[in-house]
């Protein structure tokens, strides 16, 4: 197919936060925080978050740019990767009146055996794959130098995308609890 009427550029986002327009959404990535905001665990691993604003303006730019196609940009919007159960204490910082508990799954007790668990493998792989050994032990980091530089993305703050994805949540009542916090602290 030499002359194609189109060319393919990827973008590929970290977990994408943001606000949500309807409970549907609470299967999407804001799920991790519906977890935390209602005092259940979430996942113990390191991840790169991404507004949902900034993706779509990814796609965007993306389009309007010809020097994009063909490539690959991954679109993470902070700049070290964070542990999930952080996210729960930044929302607590965001809403200190009411409790958020985002207790890590597994503990920290049990990361400390996987890793140790390292110097034996044939016993770790009886507890856990490959795959969710590294999911647990390793961090991960996302570089989003060549969405910036290329793309020109200029990405929302942490703290600004979770006060809108949680802001929201409360709207459509996916956390009906918090409707009485409209104006969470916004000084971190």
């Amino acid at each position: 197919m030499q002359d194609k009427p189109y060319d393919v550029t990827c973008i590929n986002p970290t977990i994408t936060l943001g606000p949500v327009f309807t409970k549907v959404h609470t299967k999407a990535s804001v799920s991790i925080i519906r977890q935390f905001m209602n005092g259940k665990t979430v996942f113990n691993v390191t991840t790169g978050y991404v507004d949902v604003e900034d993706v779509a303006d990814g796609h965007v730019q993306a389009l309007m740019r010809e020097e994009a196609g063909g490539q690959r940009y991954i679109v993470n919007g902070v700049p070290d990767s964070l542990y999930m159960p952080r996210l729960g204490e930044i929302a607590q910082n965001l809403y200190p009146k009411y409790k958020i508990d985002a207790s890590p799954f597994p503990p920290n007790w049990v990361l400390a055996a996987a890793k140790m668990g390292n110097m034996l493998p044939a016993f770790r792989r009886l507890a856990i794959t490959d795959y969710e050994f590294n999911s647990l032990t390793k961090t991960f980091m996302f570089d989003n130098s060549k969405s910036i530089s290329e793309l020109g993305l200029k990405y929302h703050r942490l703290n600004e995308t979770l006060q809108r994805s949680v802001d929201s949540m409360i709207q459509v009542g996916i956390n009906p609890r918090l409707a009485d916090n409209p104006h969470p602290k916004t000084s971190i």
